[in-house]
C-alpha cells in the first residue's frame, strides 16, 4: 500500500454560522490518521475516536480494552504498542469477538479470522479508524484554508489545501429566549415577535387591575432563572455592537426599588448578523415576596412587573464626537412573576 493522496477537488462552501454539518474528506490507500497545520474555526473539529488502553494475550488472541464502546464489525486501528509482534500500528482491523466495555479480538477482513498477536502486547492504545471528517457547527463565519494531511502505515501524504467558507448566521439555534432590542425606537422583540409597547392604555388597564390584554414579553416564576440572547438589530438586521456592559432591570413600580436585576456577566457570542449577548438573571424568591403578597388571589398570585435592558457601548466615535461609553435603554417592558406553585 502507498501513502495516501488526498484529492484536491474538495472544500467545504455555503453552510452558515452555528449550522451543524459533517463533511468527509477523500483521500487514497485508507489513511488511519488525519491532521490540519492549523487550528479548525471554533465549533468544528476533526474527527477524533477515543482511544482505549490495551493489552493483549499472545495465546487467547484477546485485547483487553477496559470501557471500550467498540462493536463487532467496526474499523479499529492499533495506535501504538509495546509487544504484538505480528500486529502494526497504523493498519487497519476488524474488531471480532467483541465483549461489550472488556474486549475483543481483531481480525484482517470483516468476519475473517482472528489474527495473532505474536506476543503479548503489554501497553497500548486502541481506537476505531479515524474518519478525517469535519464535524461540528462554527461559532464565526469567514473563510479558512487549512492544510489537511492524511497518513497511513506507509507515512504522511503530501499537505493539500483544504478551504472552507462559512457564511454569517443570524440566529443561535437553541432553546434559550432570544430577546432583540431596537437601537433606534429601543423596542423589544421576543423570539421574533416584537412586544406591543407599554402605551397609556395598558398602563391604565394595569390600574385597573384589568390584566387580560396587558402586552408582557414573557413569563417568569419566583426563583427561576432566565438565561437569554439578546441582540441588537436595526430594522431587521443584527448588528455587531461593542459592548462594556449589559443588565436586565425589574421593578415592581417604576418609583420602588428594584427587585432583579441580572449578572453584571455577559458572554459576547458570534459575529456580523451572528452577534448575540447571552445573560443571565435569577428571578430571587426573596426578594419577589414583598410584592407577590400585594397580589395574592386563590386563582394565582402573580403581577407585571416593568422591565428593561441597560447597555452601554463603547462610542465607535470616541475621539471626534461624544464621551467614550454610552449608555442606553430599552423601551420599557413587561414581565409576568407568578408565585411557584410548588414554594407555596
Amino acid at each position: 500500500m502507498a501513502i495516501p493522496v488526498i484529492s484536491a477537488t474538495q472544500s467545504v462552501l455555503g453552510y452558515k454560522q452555528w449550522e451543524y454539518f459533517e463533511f468527509q474528506p477523500y483521500a487514497t490507500n485508507s489513511p488511519t490518521r488525519w491532521s490540519s497545520n492549523n487550528a479548525l474555526p471554533d465549533g468544528l473539529a476533526l474527527d477524533a475516536p477515543t482511544k482505549y488502553a490495551i493489552t493483549g494475550d499472545s495465546g487467547t488472541g484477546i485485547i483487553t480494552a477496559t470501557g471500550h464502546t467498540i462493536v463487532a464489525g467496526d474499523q479499529v486501528v492499533i495506535v501504538e504498542k509495546t509487544g504484538g509482534s505480528s500486529v502494526a500500528v497504523d493498519t487497519i482491523y476488524f474488531a471480532r469477538d467483541v465483549v461489550a466495555t472488556t474486549s475483543l479480538k481483531l481480525a484482517a477482513t470483516i468476519g475473517g479470522a482472528a489474527v495473532s498477536l505474536g506476543s503479548n502486547i503489554t501497553d497500548g492504545k486502541i481506537s476505531r479508524k479515524p474518519t478525517g471528517k469535519i464535524i461540528g457547527a462554527a461559532e464565526v463565519p469567514g473563510v479558512f484554508v487549512l492544510g489537511l494531511k492524511a497518513s497511513n502505515a506507509d507515512g504522511d501524504s503530501a499537505e493539500q489545501q483544504f478551504t472552507i467558507g462559512i457564511e454569517p448566521g443570524a440566529l443561535v439555534p437553541d432553546s434559550l429566549s432570544w430577546l432583540c432590542v431596537d437601537v433606534v425606537t429601543g423596542q423589544l422583540s421576543v423570539d421574533g415577535k416584537e412586544v406591543d409597547p407599554l402605551d397609556a392604555k395598558a398602563l391604565a388597564a394595569l390600574e385597573k387591575g384589568e390584566t387580560a390584554d396587558v402586552p408582557f414579553a414573557f413569563a417568569v416564576k419566583e426563583d427561576d432563572d432566565l438565561l437569554a440572547r439578546i441582540s441588537f438589530i436595526r430594522g431587521t438586521t443584527v448588528q455587531d455592537i461593542n459592548l462594556d456592559a449589559l443588565r436586565l432591570v425589574v421593578k415592581e413600580y417604576e418609583p420602588d426599588s428594584v427587585l432583579v436585576v441580572s449578572s453584571e456577566v455577559f458572554d459576547k457570542q458570534g459575529v456580523s448578523t451572528g452577534t448575540n449577548f447571552l445573560l443571565h438573571s435569577k428571578f430571587d424568591g426573596a426578594a419577589l415576596a414583598g410584592a407577590l403578597s400585594n397580589y395574592e388571589a386563590d386563582t394565582g398570585t402573580f403581577f407585571f412587573a416593568l422591565a428593561e435592558i441597560e447597555y452601554v457601548q463603547v462610542n465607535p466615535e470616541y475621539g471626534d464626537v461624544g464621551p467614550q461609553l454610552l449608555t442606553r435603554t430599552s423601551a420599557t417592558f413587561l414581565i409576568r412573576i407568578e408565585r411557584d406553585l410548588a414554594q407555596g
